[in-house]
């Protein structure tokens, strides 16, 4: 989170943090109250911020809501998949990438 803050102070942008369920025996309210929970008064005493929960399929939620919320950049933390000796990237953000009518800034997730 803090690769998507450090741009956004240095434009001046709003940061909307955004989270898709999957997970159907998680509610809205659990993962917003972890969401916000994990988000520290220092970072948001830097930055505008916002932060939204959706269910259902992550990639096509994350493109809907930049487009919906006229987002400039999607900032992506993309987990790392083992594919036999090399390391790949996951369909979710493949199908971000692919989709999204805005650019796409991916850093390694944990």
């Amino acid at each position: 989170m803090s690769l998507a803050t450090d741009v956004a102070r240095a434009s001046r942008a709003e940061v909307r943090i955004f989270h898709v369920i999957e997970d159907p025996r998680e509610t809205e309210q659990e993962v917003l109250t972890r969401l916000c929970s994990s988000i520290g008064t220092d970072l948001r005493a830097s930055c505008a911020l916002t932060e939204t929960v959706r269910v259902g399929d992550a990639a096509e939620q994350i493109v809907r809501f930049a487009a919906e919320s006229q987002s400039n950049l999607i900032v992506l933390a993309a987990e790392h998949k083992p594919f036999l000796e090399w390391s790949t990237i996951g369909t979710t953000t493949i199908r971000v990438m692919r989709h999204s009518t805005v650019p796409v800034l991916i850093f390694p997730g944990k």
